[in-house]
């Protein structure tokens, strides 16, 4: 068979698309496909009323026993189902009512119960509730047996239109075996049929009903569905009892828009059931279940089998409330809760969960699948065995045509040589042999030598028993993709159109095994795999296979097997020709006959004018779909009457002109000569000038290209698609008879998909149709934790169309965002989008709303757009996606601050939308340069949750201030010691926040550190006590001295001889009073300030403290004499001193408190007066000398000397002394004490009076 097409997917449904599995990424919980709990389900009706269909309440009894059907079918889902018991018809005047209802958004139960029977009533008859089984033998399967209350007969407005007729009983499943007596009912569970009304109700006035564009689409779309899944299917009849072949599924984008309109999951009207986007999934465990409950409604308005409703006008809707939460963030299903000790690398299918199989995925190198049975074509699953294996994406390379002639070549050859010698007889060495086949219209020729049609004979072209021309392909009984052997005893000639036929299904099927399987394993497996993982890479192995149901088996004429080979059945295929028919092939000079192949084939004549010109336009071929082949040049030339072998002419044309889905094709080739006969040629390989593009895909590879005389352009070929998309997709190209086919059976996991896409199921199916290339079937997708989605068939693109169109849907998160849903589409290699996501309030913290327009190319998904966050004064920023490889896809935004936010002067919130416990946010860093005069650097901080919040430590100089600042700004609420840690501000207003110290230079020597603090408006502001040092030097110390009175004396001292002269010596006394003074250094001691400056306003700058202004002073007085020796003449020196000394000093301090004012405009002003006094008594201490020398020129002569000491004492008593002066300092002018501002205080001392004293001591 076509082992060739193998490829792997879902099962692919009529009028519909495949099945969306659901799955994650590998590591992540899994999620399962639709509602859980009781699904509430809708159901239409009919009624005899005109109008639109009416809403059914979610929780009518006819919802809760559609609910308890559906569990049962799922409970007992491995049971096998009994025999059918006849089904019991409504009670005698039973009419089925329309269900009151509400509006969908405040839905509530009916009012009212069953009414007891009346003591004598007779019995009971059905009310509300299951139907009673009133015709099975306790015992025997059937339902389970309910009683109902009685009442009175419903209101007349309340009856259908339409009575169910009774047609058989649905069995029923057992529940659990209750306790106490009583039969044990089994089987599969069937619906009971929709209760009437209890009595005494009427229907209410004002029944709910679907919108007008619902009914339309309603009534359009009635049978248009797809059937169910053949697996779904056959399980559910089982269960339920009653044929399922009528059901169509709606699960497109109008359903989906049908289901939201009327706020439903999904719901059901007579047999079409249709669903939201998302909610169908056949093969996960929740969409098994909701499937079960649709199904239950389709099976309670029909309790006939196969009873079909006829009317719908004002029928009822049943239908899954949307309320109950059934899916999560991104439409994603709700998930399957299995405990984590439950979870492993490894699953098997409990009983009764299909399909039956073991996965392992700790198996090295790769996981390991073994699943029990995938069913193929039954004939194919006749001969491929047990235990098989799945072979993908390994290059074929398989010989078995080679192998298939080498090993029949010994049976067939004698054969065939002894039928060709014995049915031409008298043939001439130099002639060929010649035969044919088939029942003419046309025949296949074989001319040529006896090895020459030996070697076609090696595979037939004709059926057993030689009556039928058939076409058969070397086929591996087991095929390559199941690791089937490249070996004669694995091969057989096999029917070429059912083998090419079933390649494609038997991957499919394959595939949806394994996606069937993972539905269910998922939830339980840690790591989990991908599903689309799991298909393409997974080592999976197969137990057994099963006719797939309606599928053909093998016939007599489909096969050849080895040992039919050179029988007489084979042999009975070649025929021997008539003589008119050899005179007809040699041809003439005016008839050219031409041949497909070497060896002879199918032929075609073409008249030749006498000067040998071939009329070339009278070959040309059309079929329905046009233009196959019109020659445009032919020529020949004879090569005589022995004919030849090289090449006699040439062959052009034109093939598939104006074709829809491949280019036009100039074709060329040669004639080749053919021994024995003159006026014949056969067609070489034929060359196509410019290739063969297919529109929409690109070139095509041939292996076997062929230009057949009848149908022009024969063979297959691999198209190799231009468009990335198509790269890895194996997309084969037919040519025959009846035009071109594509043949194309594409995986998700062939496709390459934009980066962050990750498959999770499908498939596309690729043909030639209508207008050019025809797309069927969808690939689901999912970006991870953000969106899902599909791409599958445009509308025009099922029809056909000249380039490959598809079109699809991208839903991302309703968690996130209130605008979610895009459209998609590829056409010509480009990826399109239509919509704009939006985000609305409280979806995603930290954004108030949002919106951007997404891109999607070859490589990636981006977005851009612009969202607005909740701060106050913000501006608006830029949303985008991004996505690495390596981390996956992301959200990111970015806005840049500045204007409107205190104290920023410039910066930039760049965040990433993250999902959490709490839900989806926005969070990201935060960098920021301050606007603060004076702060220098670079703030950081975070957005998270809708929290702004900024901090750093910064440096900090400005005006009289320098030191360091820890600066913030936030939207909290801020606690009392200045703190971000409240509640998010309500109106989103940012606040400044921080502090620090500084070092506050109030004066050049009045300096101090102080607290700092930053404004909400975000200005610094330095506020607090300075810390300062013990002492300050206001100003240095002052010096003053003066000298209040002087006195001069002259004492005769003695008279000395020198050089027999007398000399007299005289002593000049001088003496006077000194007083001097040091003021200072002015010091401020124990200072306390406080300052409020803000470097903003720093003219309302304050200082306001205390303090001692402390200055110390001393303050001294000297009395002195000096004196001096004068001689009358030169030679004579004489040296004479008196000494006379005194002082007195005193020293203090003069402190006095200060108060302390400072602003920018005043400065600092200090006054003090400060005084010191003292009474001391003067001690004087007098010596004296008298030293006289003669110069005698060569000699010193001493001639005189003296000295005296004389003995102190004391001057004086009660004598005051001291200073006293003001102190005035004013900030900005120096610091200038004079001797002027120093008020004296000394006692008066008469300098002479103790000199004259002494004097006379001395002289006398």
């Amino acid at each position: 068979m076509a082992t060739d097409v193998a490829s792997a997917d879902t099962e692919r449904e009529p009028d519909g698309r495949p099945k969306a599995l659901e799955e994650k990424a590998d590591g992540e919980a899994a999620a399962a496909a639709a509602p859980s709990g009781g699904l509430g389900a809708r159901q239409l009706r009919a009624k005899a009323a005109p109008g639109n269909a009416a809403l059914g309440a979610v929780d009518d009894p006819a919802e809760r026993a559609a609910d308890s059907a559906a569990d049962r079918v799922l409970r007992a889902a491995a049971a096998t189902a009994p025999a059918t018991a006849p089904a019991p018809p409504p009670a005698p005047g039973t009419v089925q009512p329309v269900r009151r209802t509400v509006d969908p958004a405040a839905e509530q139960r009916l009012p009212g119960a069953p009414v007891a029977t009346p003591t004598g009533s007779g019995g009971a008859r059905p009310g509300v509730g299951v139907v009673p089984d009133t015709t099975t033998p306790a015992g025997a399967p059937g339902p389970v047996a309910t009683p109902a209350s009685a009442g009175a007969p419903p209101a007349e407005d309340s009856v259908m239109g339409e009575v169910p007729t009774p047609a058989g009983e649905a069995p029923v499943v057992a529940p659990s075996v209750p306790s106490g007596p009583g039969p044990v009912e089994s089987g599969p569970p069937a619906p009971e049929p929709e209760p009437p009304a209890p009595e005494g109700e009427a229907p209410a006035r004002e029944t709910p009903r679907v919108p007008n564009e619902v009914q339309d689409y309603l009534e359009a779309s009635r049978g248009k569905g797809a059937p169910l899944p053949e697996a779904s299917r056959r399980a559910f009849e089982t269960a339920y009892g009653r044929p399922l072949d009528d059901v169509r599924v709606h699960d497109d984008r109008s359903a989906d828009e049908a289901a939201r309109a009327i706020g439903a999951l999904a719901f059901t009207r007579g047999n079409d059931v249709y669903f939201r986007a998302g909610a169908y999934d056949p093969a996960g465990p929740e969409g098994k279940r909701l499937l079960a409950h649709e199904l239950a409604h389709v099976v309670q308005q029909r309790p006939g089998v196969n009873r079909k409703t006829p009317g719908l006008g004002g029928a009822v809707v049943r239908r899954a409330s949307d309320k109950k939460k059934t899916t999560t963030s991104g439409g994603k299903p709700a998930e399957v809760a299995v405990p984590d000790e439950e979870k492993g690398p490894i699953w098997t299918a409990p009983p009764g969960v299909e399909p039956k199989g073991t996965i392992d995925t700790s198996a090295n190198p790769k996981g390991t699948l073994t699943l029990e049975e995938v069913a193929f074509p039954k004939w194919k699953a006749d001969v491929v065995g047990t235990d098989f294996k799945w072979r993908r994406g390994e290059k074929r390379n398989t010989r078995q045509r080679e192998i298939w002639e080498a090993g029949v070549e010994d049976e067939v050859s004698p054969a065939i040589r002894d039928y060709l010698e014995k049915s031409n007889p008298g043939k001439k060495p130099d002639e060929p042999y010649f035969a044919k086949s088939g029942t003419g219209d046309p025949f296949d020729y074989y001319i040529g030598s006896l090895d020459k049609i030996v070697k076609q004979a090696l595979r037939p072209r004709w059926a057993k028993g030689g009556e039928k021309f058939a076409l058969y392909d070397v086929d591996h009984k087991r095929d390559w993709q199941l690791y089937g052997e490249d070996a004669i005893a694995n091969l057989w000639l096999f029917n070429r159109s059912k083998n090419r036929a079933a390649g494609r299904p038997m991957s499919e099927a394959m595939s949806a095994q394994v996606e069937a399987f993972m539905a269910n394993a998922s939830p339980y497996l840690r790591p989990r795999p991908r599903t689309s993982t799991v298909v393409k890479s997974y080592a999976v192995t197969f137990r057994k296979a099963v006719a797939a149901k309606g599928s053909e088996g093998r016939s007599a004429n489909d096969s050849w097997e080895v040992a039919d080979m050179g029988t007489a059945a084979h042999v009975a295929g070649l025929k021997k020709l008539t003589p008119p028919e050899l005179l007809r092939l040699r041809g003439s000079k005016n008839r050219l006959q031409i041949f497909n192949q070497s060896f002879g084939g199918r032929n075609k004549e073409l008249p030749m004018d006498d000067k040998g010109k071939v009329q070339a336009d009278k070959w040309r071929r059309t079929a329905r779909k046009g233009l196959l082949f019109q020659a445009t040049d032919v020529t020949f030339s004879s090569p005589g009457s022995a004919g030849g072998t090289g090449v006699v002419g040439s062959l052009s044309g034109v093939a598939l002109k104006n074709n829809e889905v491949v280019e036009d094709v100039t074709v060329t080739a040669d004639l080749l000569g053919m021994p024995g006969l003159p006026f014949a040629a056969s067609l070489s390989k034929p060359s196509l000038r410019n290739g063969m593009q297919v529109k929409g895909l690109s070139p095509v590879e041939f292996e076997d290209l062929e230009l057949d005389v009848l149908d022009g352009l024969v063979g297959r070929g691999s198209v190799l698609p231009d468009s990335k998309l198509l790269k890895n997709a194996e997309i084969s190209l037919v040519l025959d008879g009846s035009g071109v086919a594509i043949e194309a059976s594409i995986a998700g996991g062939d496709l390459q998909l934009p980066g962050p896409f990750q498959v999770t199921g499908g498939r596309l199916t690729l043909s030639a149709g209508t207008g050019g290339i025809a797309v069927s079937g969808r690939i689901d997708f999912e970006i991870e934790r953000l969106a899902k989605g599909h791409i599958g068939a445009a509308a025009a693109a099922r029809a056909g169309q000249p380039t490959l169109r598809l079109e699809g849907e991208i839903n991302f998160d309703t968690s996130m965002f209130t605008k979610a849903q895009l459209g998609l589409s590829y056409e010509n290699g480009t990826w399109g989008v239509r919509g704009k996501l939006a985000v609305g309030p409280g979806k995603i913290a930290g954004i108030r709303a949002a919106s951007a327009r997404v891109e999607v190319t070859d490589e990636t998904v981006t977005a851009a757009g612009e969202f607005e966050t909740s701060l106050k004064g913000v501006d608006k920023g830029t949303l985008g996606f991004a996505y690495d490889p390596a981390t996956g896809m992301a959200i990111t935004g970015e806005i840049l601050l500045g204007k409107g936010i205190p104290g920023i002067k410039g910066g930039k919130l760049a965040a990433t939308v993250k999902e959490g416990t709490e839900g989806w946010s926005l969070a990201g860093a935060v960098t920021a340069e301050p606007d603060v005069p004076g702060l220098t650097g670079t703030v950081t901080g975070s957005y998270a949750d809708g929290a702004f919040s900024v901090e750093a430590d910064l440096g900090y100089e400005r005006g009289q201030a320098k030191g360091t600042v820890k600066a913030g700004l936030t939207n909290r609420t801020l606690d009392a010691e200045g703190r971000p840690t409240g509640e998010i501000a309500r109106d989103g207003s940012l606040t400044a926040y921080g502090g620090g110290t500084v070092t506050l230079a109030i004066t050049p020597w009045l300096q101090g550190t102080v607290g700092l603090r930053l404004t909400p408006k975000g200005e610094i502001e330095v506020s607090g006590k300075v810390a300062l040092p013990p002492t300050f030097d206001v100003f240095p110390e002052k010096l003053v001295e003066r000298r209040i009175l002087s006195v001069g004396i002259d004492i005769p001292i003695v008279g000395v001889a020198v050089a027999g002269q007398r000399i007299g010596i005289f002593a000049t006394i001088k003496g006077g009073v000194t007083v001097g003074a040091g003021v200072g250094p002015g010091q401020l001691r124990d200072v306390a300030l406080e300052v409020t400056y803000n470097p903003a306003r720093p003219d309302d700058t304050t200082v306001t403290g205390s303090g001692t202004f402390v200055v110390p002073a001393r303050a001294g007085m000297r009395v002195q004499v000096d004196g001096g020796i004068g001689a009358g003449i030169p030679v004579v020196s004489a040296t004479a001193g008196v000494s006379v000394y005194g002082e007195v000093g005193v020293a203090g301090a003069i402190s006095a408190g200060a108060a302390i004012n400072w602003t920018p405009r005043t400065g600092i002003v200090l006054d003090a007066r400060g005084e010191l006094f003292v009474e001391p008594k003067f001690r004087f201490g007098i010596d004296a000398f008298v030293d006289v020398s003669a110069d005698l020129l060569v000699t010193e002569v001493e001639l005189y000397r003296r000295t005296w000491k004389l003995a102190g004492f004391e001057y004086g008593s009660n004598l005051r002394f001291g200073l006293a002066f003001p102190l005035h300092y004013e900030s900005g002018k120096p610091f200038d004490l004079s001797f002027d501002q120093i008020q004296w205080t000394y006692p008066q001392i008469n300098p002479g009076d103790v000199l004259g004293g002494l004097m006379k001591q001395l002289v006398g």
